[in-house]
């Protein structure tokens, strides 16, 4: 099943998502995303372009979610399509 997302924004030619898209490709919520942040040391950094705008690398978001597929966490997940 493919869900779309909105647009997927890029920074140079690197596909990037906002907080709000990588909740919705993992089938999460906004406190769980902060909690995956906060205390998950596998999870993929974030980086910031504006004191309040935060995008995460689309494929370090579904290189973490392979992993976690083929590993031992059980991972909400809704794949989509990347433009």
């Amino acid at each position: 099943m493919v869900e779309e997302i909105g647009d997927i924004k890029r920074i140079g030619n690197e596909p990037v998502l906002s907080p709000k898209q990588v909740c919705k490709y993992l089938g999460i919520a906004r406190s769980t995303l902060t909690h995956r942040i906060n205390n998950d040391d596998t999870f993929p950094r974030s980086f910031k372009i504006s004191d309040r705008k935060i995008y995460w690398k689309y494929v370090d978001i579904e290189d973490w979610v392979k992993k976690k597929m083929n590993g031992d966490s059980n991972v909400g997940i809704r794949s989509f399509s990347v433009r």
